[in-house]
């Protein structure tokens, strides 16, 4: 009787430890699907390389030089936060004649496509179009709606 329990308890014990082990590997891939990093990849003890991630996220959050409306080279940080505010308290209250960006001719008239790119648009999509969007995705984006990311479908 006590062997049965002792096998009993060691198959509880064994299948908690692969549960155990299937729910860590999906919360690695989350943190993985989540971070914009790779540092996770080298782990923890790395922290030199955590932080040059980190250091270079943030100098790419900053503006550390500007030109202001004259042409002069700003570097201050004051200067920098000054010119920005003049120029878009410039911009309260004021209308633009026109938005360089839109064509309204258009825009009113709705989307037009020509004939080839209307040809285009009905063409057969090719299995090596589809493989090479597949394989263009990131293998860390999060997983589509049936749960699955593209690492599963690059590995398949």
């Amino acid at each position: 009787m006590h062997n049965v329990l002792d096998q009993g308890l060691a198959q509880q014990e064994k299948e908690a430890l692969a549960n155990l082990q299937r729910w860590s590997e999906l919360q690695e891939r989350t943190l993985k699907q989540k971070s914009k990093a790779h540092w996770i990849n080298y782990g923890d003890e790395n922290n030199k390389y955590f932080f040059a991630c980190m250091k270079a996220i943030s100098s790419s959050n900053n503006i550390s030089v500007l030109k202001d409306g004259s042409g002069k080279t700003l570097f201050q940080h004051k200067e920098i936060e000054n010119e920005i505010m003049n120029f878009y308290k410039g911009l309260l209250g004021s209308q633009a004649e026109q938005l360089p960006a839109i064509d309204v001719r258009v825009i009113r008239n709705g989307p037009r496509l020509s004939p080839a790119q209307q040809r285009d648009l009905c063409a057969p999509v090719t299995q090596m179009e589809i493989k090479r969007a597949l394989f263009d995705i990131d293998e860390n984006k999060a997983p589509g709606i049936d749960g699955f990311n593209s690492c599963f479908f690059k590995k398949a």
